[in-house]
């Protein structure tokens, strides 16, 4: 198992510093657009990449979690099919992505209608454009992380592709362009990451266009749940976005896609690990080494704890800071919205990787009831919530979703497998984590002055670094395969 988590380990440092590149460069995009536009057509923006969203989501298939598994499981039982498993998935998506973009031009007026915001139907017909090179883009990397590599995702899809779209918002923004020409801004910016990607993945296998039948359909039948977990996914994560727009405002769907971005920031070390995590948990599995993957799955639900909690600590203490450094003080008024995103988004750190555990034991339709109980109860809270109590009723019903769905996953996991991650090193972690935050908060809300706050939350850092160390809930094993 130690060469198993070292090779993750490694792999996910470069994921992670290329995720870390592409927040950063996602950011100063929506900061730019924030600041230099109005709240109204920010809110405007995230409502047209939501709907872009969920048709990149449809058009995809899920093959951007089916292609990794089945990719390294058939180098591992019959590598002569790989060629024609891969051509087959990119002919697949190349003929759904373009009927997908095909139907928002056509449905782009109807969409406005619903949301009340006429200067939609322009924007969505525009990024519609784009949807082929984006979901082909996907693919390729998804094949790309089937064969254990993140060049890919990390040079071209993580720091290219942001890089290219942050120098075309500003180039808009310096020559005074409309507004509407942020989105052909996205659309050059995928086109060119189609080129880069494909121009990599040609010296990696040489394609043939081959479709093979009997291949497409296992394809389609292992990732048609992980297509409808993903669309389940994307309603558990903009779900509130869209019906803020409904009820509200473009106004308010762009002060609440402030907070929500920083809380989806949690979840960005379990997801550059989760990059290898499939196709080595996946070899394991082949080989039937059970007790190995139980021991991987626990160490890296330990190691990605310990160096996100940080990051959530400082999230609840200083979001006023946070929310107007970044975004300005407009936007200041989604500081409850974002504790309580927060909160949701740091226990699903807590559980791991329940969700793609469950996808490497094949049992991608359990994974689906789970989103799927989970997405109703988001839907019938938003509804409930959000007349109501606006963004923070939206907030709450994200984060007990969350919660929700982490609870039926890790159910399922531990009743088929026995796997879970609740060891009693980690126990012990949790507690001081808690104890952590406990003394950090008493600290911000005990002392007044902002200096003396700044110095009482490092002070709350160094004592839970230095307590976890020594209480040996996180091994100098695991650490030493992280930094090596």
């Amino acid at each position: 198992m130690k060469d198993e988590l070292k090779r993750i380990t490694a792999g996910s440092k470069l994921v992670l510093i290329g995720t870390l590149a592409w927040i950063t460069l996602e950011f100063l995009s929506r900061m730019i657009i924030g600041r230099h536009f109005s709240s109204e057509e920010y809110g405007i923006y995230s409502l047209t990449l939501s709907i872009f969203t969920v048709s990149l989501l449809i058009s995809t298939l899920g093959f951007q979690s089916g292609v990794p598994r089945e990719v390294s499981y058939y180098l591992e039982k019959s590598p002569s099919k790989v060629d024609r498993l891969i051509s087959t998935a990119l002919i697949t998506i190349m003929a759904t992505s373009v009927l997908i973009s095909l139907v928002l031009v056509i449905n782009a007026e109807s969409i406005a209608n619903v949301f009340k915001e006429e200067r939609l139907m322009i924007s969505l017909r525009i990024v519609s454009l784009a949807l082929p090179f984006s979901a082909l883009s996907i693919t390729i990397t998804a094949v790309s992380r089937g064969f254990g590599r993140v060049k890919e995702q990390v040079y071209i899809q993580n720091i290219f592709y942001p890089t290219t779209l942050l120098i075309l918002i500003v180039v808009v923004i310096s020559k005074s362009y409309p507004f509407t020409h942020v989105f052909w801004a996205y659309f050059g910016a995928n086109c060119l990451t189609f080129l880069a990607l494909f121009a990599m993945m040609w010296q990696l296998v040489k394609i043939r266009l081959l479709f093979d039948s009997k291949l497409g359909k296992e394809l389609l039948l292992f990732s048609i749940p992980l297509l409808l977990s993903s669309i389940l996914g994307f309603v558990m994560t903009w779900i509130d976005t869209l019906m803020i727009g409904y009820y509200l405002s473009a106004t308010s769907v762009g002060v609440y896609n402030a907070a929500a971005p920083i809380a989806k920031l949690l979840p960005v070390i379990l997801n550059s690990v989760a990059f290898l995590y499939v196709p080595v948990a996946s070899k394991l599995y082949a080989q039937n080494r059970v007790n190995d993957l139980a021991e991987l799955y626990q160490s890296l639900t330990r190691l990605v704890f310990f160096f996100t909690f940080p990051m959530f600590v400082i999230i609840i203490l200083y979001p006023e800071t946070i929310l107007g450094y970044l975004f300005g003080s407009k936007y200041i008024t989604a500081t409850p919205a974002l504790r309580i995103l927060a909160v949701g988004f740091i226990v699903h750190v807590f559980f791991g990787l329940n969700g793609m555990s469950l996808v490497i034991i094949g049992k991608t339709t359990l994974n689906l009831v789970g989103e799927l109980i989970a997405v109703f109860v988001n839907v019938i809270l938003n509804i409930l919530l959000i007349p109501k109590y606006h963004l923070i009723g939206a907030a709450i019903a994200t984060t007990f979703s969350y919660i929700l769905a982490n609870l039926v996953r890790s159910f399922w996991l531990y009743r088929l497998m026995k796997l879970h991650p609740f060891t009693r090193e980690y126990i012990i972690q949790i507690t001081i984590s808690v104890l952590t935050l406990s003394v950090a908060y008493l600290l911000s809300v005990g002392l007044f002055d902002k200096d003396l706050q700044l110095i009482g939350g490092v002070l709350a850092f160094v004592v839970y670094f230095g307590a976890i160390i020594p209480s040996r809930s996180v091994s100098l094993r695991e650490l030493k395969a992280l930094i090596e």
